[in-house]
């Protein structure tokens, strides 16, 4: 007997293509699910969803009418491009023989034996039976071969504090998809160390990361787990920030009664803090001795406005007249309320997300306000911006002042 070959999906691997072999196929968790002989006969293993084997089904090649047959196509989905295994019985072992369509597309055999083709997913091809023709017979598989489109994962970026959550959407062709598994670093579901993400794709950022830090979001399909497609996730710890800032002003021309010079510092804050400090340290540069020196110290403070919540902290494309609360401070006098996403390297307004009603209530620390939600809104993460007179809510993503739209 030959060697067995082992098949992974998505990376195979075989020796002499002229003489019948036992086949054994694993999938991506290097679990077995088929088994093939010689006479191109099958034992297919069958899982649930935890891994757990739930019985054994069995395709007997000699039970088939016919000198030609096809028990097993494996992958059953896959891109143009995909590296398709048929099994099955009466192929030639001259792989130009063999002809090869799916879905009526023509395919290229590029390995042959008595019960085993290997090819590959034409272009041009479109979800259908897979056909083999040897000769004068002709033989259909047993079930359909679907051809998927490329996988993507929406948003390409995001980024959260610790704590914080983004939700992606995986989407084939453009079309959203539930049928894949997500993984946080080529962990299935993740861990608390690295974050978690649920079978919807939401992630979950870790409680208390040690540092800052960059996580890939993985999404895998189901039936064909050589295709996949991941996102990025920046994950920043809340700490210290550190705003400085340096002026310079020209020579006053002699006689000059007064040379004033001010400056501001501003900084936007994680999330709150206990103490806030500011420092300063002068110095002067004069060309001649004035009359009089005068160091000033700190003498006023504002303080902009801060979203620190909003609820409902999510909602779905096309969602229309969504009641939004937003807590802070300096919200009084409320005059526009925008919902940022990153384009490039700047926050800018996803206009899909439409507002209406906003009103700020009693002392500053609440507004309310109407949203609609278009359904080209960009998925993910949103920063709610916040205008009053004079001044705007950071366009940084700090978590509290998070907004996302799901699919």
């Amino acid at each position: 007997m030959a060697l067995p070959h082992l098949l992974m999906l998505g990376l195979l691997s075989f020796a002499s293509a002229q003489q019948p072999s036992i086949h054994y196929v694993y999938d991506r968790q290097s679990r077995l699910v088929a088994v093939v002989d010689q006479q191109g006969s099958v034992a297919a293993y069958v899982y649930d969803a935890v891994g757990n084997l739930l019985r054994i089904d069995r395709v007997d090649a000699d039970s088939i009418a016919g000198s030609l047959a096809i028990t097993l196509v494996s992958p059953n989905r896959g891109q143009v491009g995909t590296a398709v295994q048929i099994f099955g019985k009466g192929f030639s072992a001259t792989p130009s023989s063999n002809e090869v369509r799916f879905n009526g597309t023509l395919a290229t055999v590029t390995e042959a034996a008595p019960n085993r083709l290997l090819t590959s997913v034409p272009s041009g091809a479109t979800t259908g039976s897979i056909t083999v023709t040897v000769g004068a017979n002709t033989a259909t598989s047993p079930s359909v071969f679907t051809v998927g489109g490329a996988l993507a994962v929406t948003p390409a970026t995001a980024t959260v504090w610790m704590n914080g959550s983004a939700q992606f959407q995986a989407t084939e062709s453009g079309t959203p998809t539930s049928a894949v598994t997500w993984a946080v670093n080529g962990v299935t579901g993740g861990e608390t160390s690295i974050g978690t993400i649920s079978t919807a794709g939401l992630y979950s950022a870790p409680a208390k990361p040690t540092q800052d830090t960059i996580v890939t979001i993985t999404a895998t399909q189901l039936e064909d787990q050589t295709s996949s497609a991941s996102a990025t996730v920046t994950v920043l710890q809340a700490g210290i920030g550190v705003a400085s800032t340096s002026v310079s002003a020209g020579f006053a021309e002699p006689g000059t009664v007064n040379q004033n010079l001010t400056a501001s510092v501003s900084a936007a804050l994680g999330e709150p803090v206990a103490t806030f400090a500011v420092g300063s340290n002068v110095s002067a540069a004069l060309a001649e001795s004035p009359t009089s020196l005068q160091m000033s110290p700190l003498v006023s403070s504002s303080w902009g406005p801060v979203v620190t919540s909003a609820s409902p902290a999510s909602a779905s494309r096309g969602a229309t007249n969504v009641s939004i609360t937003l807590t802070g401070v300096g919200l009084a006098g409320a005059t526009q309320l925008s919902f940022l996403t990153k384009v490039g390297s700047s926050f800018v307004p996803d206009t899909n997300l439409t507002v209406t009603d906003l009103a700020a209530v009693g002392d500053g620390t609440l507004a309310t306000a109407t949203i609609s939600i278009g359904t080209s809104a960009v998925l993910g993460g949103h920063v709610v911006q916040i205008q009053v007179a004079g001044a705007t809510s950071t366009s940084t993503g700090t978590g509290p002042n998070l907004f996302t739209v799901n699919p």
